[in-house]
This record gives structure tokens, sequence and C-alpha cells, in this order.
């Protein structure tokens, strides 16, 4: 599912504050430092670096997109989770 099909104003900016919003909802005690990281930073995580090596080409992006789902885990605790099936 695409968010802008359940709210067309969405954007990253709104999807980055109503984390950041949820997270301190779920622990008010806990005290965060929230960070821009830029492709070149992300680049410099193996793991990061490895699916994007993986999906990087056209035929995975714009052409027949197979089924996929990734979780990634960080040292905050967050869970991402990404699935797709046929490019959506």
């Amino acid at each position: 599912m695409n968010l802008r099909e359940v709210n067309p104003k969405i954007n990253n900016d709104l999807w980055n504050d109503a984390l950041i919003e949820r997270f301190h909802e779920k622990y008010p005690d806990r005290d965060i430092c929230t960070k821009v990281l830029t492709a070149e930073m992300c680049l410099e995580v193996d793991k990061i670096r490895e699916i994007y090596e993986g999906h990087k080409e056209w035929q995975w992006r714009f052409g027949q997109t197979p089924d996929f789902s990734h979780n990634i885990r960080y040292a905050v605790s967050i869970k991402y989770s990404a699935t797709s099936s046929h490019g959506r």
C-alpha cells in the first residue's frame, strides 16, 4: 500500500515528525537525538549499502519488481519493515 492512498498530504517531513512523536509517546523517559542522514552516510553502513547495491538497477526499481520483504533493526531499537508485491 502506498501511504498516499491513505493520506494524500503525507510527505517525508510529516512521516518523520509522526515517527518521532510516536517514539516519544512510547518511551516518554528517553531522550533521543534525531539526525538527517545523507545518502553517502547511509552507504557507509554495510547492510544498507548491500541492500542498495542489490536494488539499484532500473529493472528492480521500475520493471517487474519481485515480491520482497526487508526488516532493518538499528541500535535505537526501531524496526523498519518494507514489503512489496509486484511494485506495490
